[in-house]
């Protein structure tokens, strides 16, 4: 339970929690941080009566919040907290970049247009609830310049002067356009995004199917030194894509570029990956591995949930590593969600699910907003630290139960096809993984009564130490109990010496096994326990499909295991080796 109303001194606020409770109190922590934020809170301590355990330490800490160093019951965290707005003034824009996620809004359904004096009236409500940071999207913002000079012309005319920003490509910049852009008073910034600098690489990322004309790469750098004349700041929006965008020597361009231009911020941020997008897995590149592949090139200025800052070497430019909304999970949504609308005027609360938009001409923004306060408490009740994009963070447990059948790749493909289709189910997550499996020799039999891996994520460049232990059900039915050992989890940077220093100390390599996983949960299931999930072998016509309930294995030509996974793999492969060599 917390204690409220916090104690409020200039501009700090501390939150002194009675006991953790039955309920979750980081929902409640959530709800307070924003209240506090509309305050003007700038730092909130949060104050425990006792040590609390390591797992809700760190929750908190994934939250944002740290531990004091003198005193580990208490935990501090700088509000960055804005009241901003994202206006999607268009769906249509002049890319088609591949991994678009169309800001969460459907931007391949036509829009209708309002009028002008609906856009103002809406316009009036924001400038009374106090929203000072403005942003121009789309679809692509610059397509429409004159709903743009209509807005702003208003905004100075009921004296609302928000800061403004454009999140855009570039391609289109009018010199009306720019020169309106002069007179705002307030601030005028650029989000520019610049995938890549090189020629082939930028048309296969924004315009795939088509050749671009007139030099567009060009022309955007151009309309980004005509941005910088005119005064306004530009900030590099970079999406990072494995295998395209990513190597060393295509970072380092952008970086050069930027010290090149005087651009003192460029923004790297993570494909976000939902269940339409799940085709796109493969170009899936964490931003930690872009910070460990820099290096000593940059020092940590500021850390925070969402985003980190990093000065590059010596210089002025300063990098953000930011991480999107759903990526930091459903609980937190209230304090890092923008509120989104549309130039048809409907207000969207949830980034990944459109079809819960609100209509503003039939609702007030103050209504709108409640509305979507409900609907992203109700995500947060199913996904809790989780959303529903098909990345996530590493978890452990003690110890999990689950159902294994072994099957064909051919019977796992077809169930994988009708889960896709049930309504009951979602995707939750999606991952390519390698697992090198080791084991003591006794004669010619590998010991598997208790397993020793590493792990590698495909987007990783470290790999997760396991260790563990199955207990296999005496009745054959497939049920597996997984007891994971203290050890578990240990992060392993260097994983090509550490596994020679295994060998070296008489562990063998018995299995490297490359793995592609779906996961699914059932409606209204947001717990990661209660998954089910189709993994293959990408090596071999294997299959396993695990599930917290006994499926149905004659139906579905699917066999329980009656012995430890990673001894019916190894059983499996070694069987299939024997077959091809016979």
């Amino acid at each position: 339970m917390l204690h409220h109303p916090a104690d409020i001194q200039a501009q700090q606020a501390t939150i002194r929690v009675i006991d953790l409770g039955d309920r979750d109190p980081l929902t409640t922590l959530v709800a307070l941080e924003k209240e506090l934020g509309d305050q003007g809170i700038q730092q909130i301590t949060v104050q425990f009566p006792a040590a609390i355990p390591a797992t809700y330490a760190l929750r908190l800490q994934r939250l944002g919040y740290q531990p004091t160093p003198s005193d580990s019951h208490h935990f501090t965290k700088r509000v960055h907290y804005q009241r901003a707005v994202r206006f999607s003034i268009t769906e249509e824009c002049n890319y088609r970049c591949f991994f678009c996620h169309e800001e969460g809004m459907e931007m391949g359904r036509a829009r209708s247009r309002v009028e002008d004096q609906a856009l103002f009236r809406l316009l009036d409500q924001l400038a009374e609830k106090g929203f000072d940071d403005f942003t121009f999207t789309g679809g692509e913002p610059l397509l429409q310049p004159k709903k743009i000079i209509a807005c702003l012309d208003y905004m100075e005319s009921i004296h609302y002067l928000p800061e403004i920003t454009f999140v855009s490509n570039g391609l289109g910049l009018t010199d009306s356009l720019l020169e309106r852009l002069q007179r705002y008073p307030q601030t005028v910034r650029f989000n520019l995004s610049l995938h890549s600098l090189d020629g082939a690489t930028y048309q296969q990322i924004v315009s795939p199917k088509r050749e671009l004309r007139n030099h567009e790469l060009a022309r955007v750098r151009g309309n980004l030194g005509r941005l910088q004349a005119a005064g306004i700041a530009v900030k590099l929006n970079i999406v990072l894509l494995k295998g395209l965008n990513s190597s060393p020597a295509a970072i380092q361009a952008i970086l050069d570029e930027a010290l090149h231009l005087g651009i003192t911020r460029v923004k790297f941020l993570e494909l976000l990956l939902t269940p339409k997008l799940r085709h796109l897995y493969r170009y899936f590149y964490r931003l930690e591995t872009l910070r460990e592949s820099l290096g000593d090139k940059i020092t940590l200025l500021e850390k925070s949930f969402r985003r980190d800052l990093y000065r590059y070497q010596e210089s002025e430019l300063i990098l953000e590593l930011q991480h999107c909304t759903c990526a930091r999970g459903c609980n937190t949504c209230p304090v890092n969600r923008a509120t989104n609308f549309t130039a048809e005027l409907r207000f969207f609360p949830c980034f990944l699910h459109f079809e819960k938009d609100v209509d503003l001409q039939q609702w007030s923004l103050a209504e709108a907003m409640e509305q979507g306060d409900r609907e992203i408490q109700q995500m947060a009740q199913r996904y809790g630290d989780n959303s529903p994009i098909l990345i996530h963070d590493h978890y452990l447990t003690d110890q999990e139960q689950f159902y294994y059948y072994q099957t064909s790749r051919e019977v796992g493909e077809a169930l994988d096809l009708k889960w896709r289709g049930d309504r009951q189910k979602h995707i939750v997550r999606t991952r390519d993984f390698v697992e090198y499996y080791f084991a003591q020799q006794h004669g010619d039999e590998e010991d598997f009564s208790q397993v020793h891996k590493l792990y590698v994520n495909s987007y990783d460049h470290y790999a997760r130490e396991i260790w563990q232990s199955h207990t296999l059900c005496p009745q054959g039915s497939g049920l597996i109990t997984t007891t994971f050992f203290h050890e578990s989890g240990k992060k392993i940077d260097n994983y090509p010496a550490y596994i020679a220093e295994l060998e070296d100390q008489g562990s063998k390599m018995v299995l490297q096994l490359h793995w592609s996983i779906t996961t699914y949960h059932q409606a209204l299931d947001g717990a990661e326990g209660a998954a089910v999930s189709i993994g293959y072998n990408t090596e071999s016509d294997l299959c396993f499909v695990r599930s917290p309930l006994p499926l149905s294995a004659a139906a579905r030509n699917l066999q329980p295991l009656r012995e430890p996974l990673p001894r019916s793999i190894h059983n499996a492969l070694v069987h299939s080796t024997s077959l091809q060599k016979s």
